[in-house]
């Protein structure tokens, strides 16, 4: 996956990418993930890398010149504080840019009564 990325890169002119996407995606079953950036409003996979680290991240930043980071307007991520170390490497006012993803704040500050709810079983069926 990640040679046929690269191939899509290497054929497409380097471009400016204002609001990019930071997520991990798991691979099959069990704790295996790559990072995954995108290029939200084309829609586009800009970036894979295997596993969830910091430092793959970085190496997305790494391939961008100087300009195209400059250029970033917004990154939307989850709540996973190693890309955000990532982003605030790469640029003083990253704090302005970091938007968080809202499905993970959505699952992060569900009401208790909602988190309560989803763990207690059914009521019991049949008699006595």
């Amino acid at each position: 996956m990640e040679r046929a990325v690269a191939r899509g890169q290497r054929a497409q002119q380097a471009r400016i990418t204002p609001q990019i996407g930071v997520d991990e995606m798991a691979v099959a079953r069990g704790q295996a993930y790559i990072t995954v950036v995108t290029d939200l409003p084309r829609g586009t996979v800009e970036h894979l890398a295997d596993e969830r680290k910091q430092s793959r991240l970085d190496g997305y930043f790494a391939t961008r010149s100087p300009e195209q980071r400059d250029a970033i307007q917004a990154v939307a991520r989850d709540l996973w504080a190693p890309f955000a170390a990532s982003v605030r490497a790469r640029r003083a006012d990253a704090d302005q840019k970091i938007v968080f993803d809202r499905f993970d704040i959505m699952g992060h500050w569900a009401p208790p009564s909602t988190q309560s709810a989803r763990r207690k079983p059914g009521p019991a069926r049949g008699g006595r």
